[in-house]
């Protein structure tokens, strides 16, 4: 994993971040401008073959990691890279809580990365929002 901050123009990462704004040209400025400009937003790519193929974004307060974006370039899906980057950023980061808000067509990654899920019903007409919790096991050594 490494940290992509100062990487924000570069293709590779737009067209991540692109997935997580539904191709919005105004919402990926905008997400773009708030991690080039936010101290407290960070995000991190997933290499492989020296190519970003997965993204990570997220900000942090002392305990709880809350995910702004992930995506995974459409080739890479379902290898586990989006749990890795999870897991690389909760062994990095350390929080006792990671959560996340997101729709239906990323819920069922959320379940089977052992987030508990609620239905935050329809925060957009006909658009179902959920709440996704993960809770860090910690372990006293």
């Amino acid at each position: 994993m490494i940290n992509v901050k100062d990487k924000l123009d570069q293709s590779e990462i737009i067209e991540l971040l692109a997935l997580c704004t539904f191709s919005d040209s105004n919402r990926l400025e905008e997400t773009i401008q708030n991690y080039k400009n936010e101290n407290d937003v960070e995000i991190y790519g997933f290499e492989k073959e020296n190519k970003v193929v997965g993204i990570i974004g997220f900000q942090m307060n002392e305990t709880q990691m809350e995910l702004k974006h992930i995506a995974v370039s459409p080739p890479q899906r379902y290898k586990g890279i989006g749990s890795l980057m999870i897991n690389a950023m909760i062994n990095l980061k350390k929080p006792t809580q990671v959560i996340s808000e997101t729709d239906d067509d990323a819920v069922d990654f959320y379940r089977s990365s052992g987030f508990t899920v609620y239905s935050l019903g329809e925060k957009f007409p006909g658009v179902e929002r959920y709440r996704c919790e993960f809770e860090v096991e910690q372990i006293d050594i």
